[in-house]
């Protein structure tokens, strides 16, 4: 069923009409389904043949409809449909996201991923995001791969890529500022170059969110948790596999996971992670207790000097 799973109510095939879908032609599933290619004709976006040449024309159609008085109870979807190459794709500024929606990436080259390369930074804040199968690139330097400025609350990444290949001086992976219940989960962080760092998180608040199951590479830090930060507590940073495999240097990366905060606030459960950095577990400050380092539970590291509390593994 892969992504139906969310929407289904029954076990009847679905039926599209006028872009709302219903099963047996009797259940509606919540919300509209917005389809983008760029071989679609740029019309309603409501079938691959009338799709939306850009995803900004669908997120747009997406936030007008859920904006509309009793859609706010509603879940959009919109596909964006694959091309042949990996590295074919949208040449396009992310700067919004469709709230309350699902975007779905239905790609065919090698990666099996939507390539979407320019500056992706989301200014204005939005809420409940989902975004599935996708590659980021920037194209403009020292920049990251993808930016969420504070107050999105409940955006997701899943099996998405952060690549940092089309600049000589990329910054971040993904850059997430202050929000509560986000998920980054079965991401990777590649390059050549790597981004410096692979995952931000700016606070100064960042709570309830979940690190997940990714593969990061970065140049200098995997994970960084609110720099500066106030406070950031029922975090799970979990299965992560964190090393600097970088195909222009030899030398491990400063940090694996770097916890700025210096006001005694860390509640981060830090769990079975696999860490390859000169501190795989860094603490910006001491502890009138050691609550923030018992967190940190079963992670397997190889580092090149002594760092705070982890508990090694082989």
């Amino acid at each position: 069923m892969g992504i139906d799973k969310f929407y289904r109510r029954g076990a009847f095939p679905a039926l599209s009409v006028g872009g709302i879908e219903f099963f047996g032609g009797v259940y509606p599933i919540a919300g509209k389904t917005y389809f983008v290619s760029l071989t679609g004709n740029n019309s309603n976006g409501l079938n691959w043949k009338n799709a939306f040449t850009t995803l900004a024309a669908a997120f747009a159609a997406s936030n007008a409809y859920i904006a509309k008085s009793g859609n706010e109870r509603f879940r959009n979807r919109i596909y964006v449909g694959g091309m042949s190459d990996a590295w074919d794709g949208f040449a396009e500024d992310i700067t919004t996201l469709p709230a309350q929606t699902d975007v779905i990436g239905c790609g065919n080259g090698y990666s099996g991923l939507i390539s979407i390369k320019g500056t992706h930074s989301i200014a204005v804040a939005t809420k409940n995001t989902r975004i599935f199968n996708f590659t980021f690139l920037t194209n403009t330097a020292s920049t990251p791969c993808f930016r969420v400025c504070d107050d999105s609350h409940g955006i997701e990444f899943h099996n998405c890529i952060f690549d940092g290949s089309l600049k000589a001086t990329p910054t971040i992976g993904l850059q997430i500022g202050s929000i509560a219940n986000f998920k980054v989960i079965n991401c990777k962080f590649v390059g050549n170059p790597l981004c410096v760092t692979g995952i931000q998180m700016d606070g100064p608040v960042s709570t309830k969110g979940d690190i997940i199951g990714n593969h990061i590479n970065a140049k200098t830090a995997g994970i960084i948790i609110c720099h500066p930060s106030t406070t950031c507590y029922q975090m799970l940073i979990k299965d992560n596999v964190i090393c600097k495999n970088d195909p222009v240097a030899e030398d491990q990366m400063a940090y694996g996971i770097k916890l700025m905060d210096t006001n005694n606030q860390w509640y981060i459960q830090i769990i079975h992670n696999w860490i390859s950095a000169a501190d795989a577990i860094y603490f910006a400050s001491g502890y009138s207790t050691n609550r923030a380092q018992w967190m940190c539970v079963d992670n397997h590291v190889v580092e090149g000097e002594i760092g705070a509390i982890e508990d090694v593994g082989s």
